[in-house]
């Protein structure tokens, strides 16, 4: 992931002319070539995205909260994918499954219509 401890102006710089040529790549594709059809799935992480930043925060907590043997479920997860892929990969991979599930979350709620609103 692109992450750094220390923000130096140089990254700065760095991530936000990456962010300008993604947002530049989206609006060519979507506004001028009218594929909205590729954006769907970002469409569906939209509609509803106070509800999945907060069932995120209950899900890890409930993780963090049940416990299988001495760990939590939590790390108990990450621990069964270690063994299998590189730590690298098995925290990718694990990230990657909470995104997936959430989108899926997302997806059946943006099927159904159901949007929820503060």
């Amino acid at each position: 992931p692109i992450n750094k401890s220390l923000w130096t102006p140089s990254y700065v710089i760095y991530t936000t002319g990456f962010a300008c040529l993604l947002l530049a790549a989206f609006i060519w594709l979507i506004d001028i070539m009218k594929q909205v059809k590729l954006a769907e799935p970002l469409l569906v992480y939209g509609t509803n995205p106070l509800f999945v930043y907060v069932l995120s925060f209950l899900v890890v907590t409930m993780y963090l909260n049940i416990n299988i043997g001495d760990v939590s479920m939590y790390a108990w997860l990450y621990q069964q994918l270690s063994e299998v892929f590189t730590p690298k990969l098995a925290s990718f991979i694990f990230a990657f499954s909470h995104v997936v599930f959430f989108w899926y979350v997302s997806l059946k709620l943006y099927q159904r219509k159901i949007f929820i609103k503060i």
